[in-house]
């Protein structure tokens, strides 16, 4: 490992390219933020991400950039090395795992580059890290923790949070207002039955939408369908429940909006997705379901969280679709709509006790 002398004045992070990752993320950048107290901490990231880290303030400078791939990719990086290399950053870590990661920080020649040695870019970095069984194994939090403790961070891992500045969450008040009633307050259940790594990773659009209709219905909640305009098709599934007392919000929420809306939610039922870890980064609990994926390394963080699991043979696979014929998705088929609502009204009881109110 090359080890070049110095505290750096700037620091230069290449974020990550999912939602989930990126808040996951969040507590290894403010490691940093406590190694180098005094330098300009930057982060590279995707366009859609960008407003994310505009929200934190141990950030000074977010660059961002559009994901495209192929050659219309390579020019787009190109074109931001160069403006990365006016800039003048002296150190970078490469959170994610791919060449193209690692391969930005060295075009722009940044004298410092840290990272894992994967996908064949060891010699793009200066310091390279082994990605053991351990780390592997190990939450997608302590993962990025290790980058920086790399380079000299020996305090506890910080606490995973997401700022939400007053403006944004006085929004997100005033709409949900609307949609109360008259001298009271029905319990705010978010649903977002989306993930966009793959079907493997989604509990049935039917089943949400049961869900939907008895947390109107039988919990008297507001529900908000969240989801990213491509997951149209299965929040209006989840949004067909009682009118009035569904509001879908599915493509209508940056990732700043989306923040705001849960934290101003009692409860979040949701796949293994980025909105699971939104939620619990803003506080409010989540009721999760996991189907091929692994909460010992993704999982919600922090208290009041539930993980509904039913574990077959295979699990976890990782995989993106099921690959058996016989049984597809039997590790959701045992999920049922009774096992989940049990799991809301019990998170919400608590809630209520905890706030005072009832729910």
């Amino acid at each position: 490992m090359t080890r070049l002398g110095g505290t750096p004045r700037t620091v230069l992070v290449r974020g990550v390219n999912w939602l989930g990752d990126a808040v996951l993320s969040l507590p290894a950048v403010e490691a940093l933020r406590r190694l180098y107290p005094d330098a300009t901490i930057g982060v590279v990231a995707p366009e859609g991400l960008a407003p994310l880290w505009r929200m934190q303030p141990g950030v000074d400078v977010v660059e961002s950039f559009e994901a495209a791939p192929g050659l219309a990719g390579l020019r787009d990086d190109l074109r931001l090395a160069g403006r990365l290399r006016r800039q003048g950053w002296e150190l970078a870590l490469a959170f994610p795992n791919s060449f193209r990661s690692a391969l930005l920080p060295a075009l722009a020649r940044v004298p410092r580059r840290v990272g894992f040695a994967t996908d064949g870019r060891r010699w793009l970095l200066t310091d390279r890290l082994t990605k053991t069984d351990e780390v592997r194994g190990a939450h997608q939090m302590d993962q990025y923790l290790a980058l920086v403790r790399s380079l000299g961070y020996e305090g506890p891992l910080p606490p995973l949070r997401l700022t939400v500045d007053a403006e944004r969450l006085g929004w997100a008040e005033a709409l949900l207002e609307c949609h109360q009633p008259s001298g009271g307050r029905r319990p705010v259940v978010g649903i977002h039955p989306g993930a966009t790594y793959g079907p493997a990773k989604r509990w049935f659009a039917d089943r949400f939408a049961s869900v939907a209709e008895a947390a109107a219905n039988e919990l008297g909640a507001l529900v908000l369908i969240f989801g990213r305009p491509g997951e149209a098709p299965w929040a209006a599934e989840a949004a067909s429940a009682r009118p009035g007392q569904v509001l879908d919000v599915t493509g209508h929420t940056d990732v700043a909006a989306l923040a705001a809306l849960l934290a101003q939610s009692d409860i979040l039922v949701c796949n293994d997705s980025g909105p699971m870890h939104v939620a619990a980064a803003v506080g409010t609990p989540v009721v999760a379901l996991f189907g091929s994926s692994d909460p010992a390394r993704t999982g919600p963080v922090g208290p009041g969280h539930v993980v509904v699991r039913e574990l077959v043979e295979c699990s976890p696979c990782f995989a993106r679709t099921c690959p058996l014929p016989a049984s597809p998705y039997e590790c959701f088929e045992r999920i049922g709509v009774e096992q989940v609502l049990e799991a809301v009204a019990d998170r919400l009881a608590v809630r209520s006790a905890e706030s005072g109110r009832a729910m």
